[in-house]
């Protein structure tokens, strides 16, 4: 599976959630402890609506704040769609090895994608746990991600942005492996 497919994977799966998301469930507390609902869903329509200027060459600072604030408005299917379909527009265009700016480093475009892909993801997990509902990934995208996040994961717990490690047995499903590795115990069924 290579950076577009997880990407295009990975936003289908976060529509479908959003698509499940009430205006009244925006108060529901999220696994991302400081977040409700409303605050996480906004925090992914933040990270896809980068997608386009960053694949574009823009820098940080160019962007500067365009995407701050409310993104959701009053529609927030809306302002989904509007966001998921520039997004994949301009990943399906991308040349993976372009270089790209983002505020820790300039990267390949290949590292960016994949990264909002996990993003979007992971995120997508968390709004349905929020919902009363599981996500269930597809094997082989948990293990992409689980590839692309393991070897980094030191990095990622030094920065805050997952949480600690929860420990899982070695004969784990893969998605068990994976929400651990980012600090999300998952459910019991």
């Amino acid at each position: 599976m290579n950076a577009k497919e997880l990407f295009a994977h990975s936003l289908a799966q976060a529509t479908n959630t959003i698509k499940c998301v009430r205006a009244g469930d925006f108060v529901n507390a999220t696994p991302c402890t400081d977040w409700d609902c409303r605050t996480l869903v906004n925090h992914m329509l933040y990270e896809l609506s980068w997608v386009p200027d960053i694949l574009a060459g823009k820098t940080i600072a160019e962007i500067g704040s365009k995407h701050d604030g409310d993104l959701l408005g009053n529609d927030h299917y809306q302002a989904w769609h509007l966001a998921a379909h520039k997004a994949a527009e301009a990943v399906r265009k991308v040349d993976l090895h372009k270089t790209v700016h983002l505020s820790f480093a300039d990267v390949p475009a290949e590292y960016y994608v994949q990264q909002v892909a996990g993003d979007l993801l992971l995120h997508a997990w968390d709004v349905d746990q929020s919902l009363h509902c599981s996500l269930v990934f597809a094997n082989n995208v948990a293990q992409k991600l689980y590839g692309i996040i393991e070897p980094q994961k030191d990095d990622f717990a030094a920065s805050g942005l997952f949480g600690t490690e929860v420990q899982v047995p070695n004969s784990s499903r893969i998605q068990t492996k994976l929400l651990a590795l980012i600090g999300r115990p998952e459910p019991s069924v």
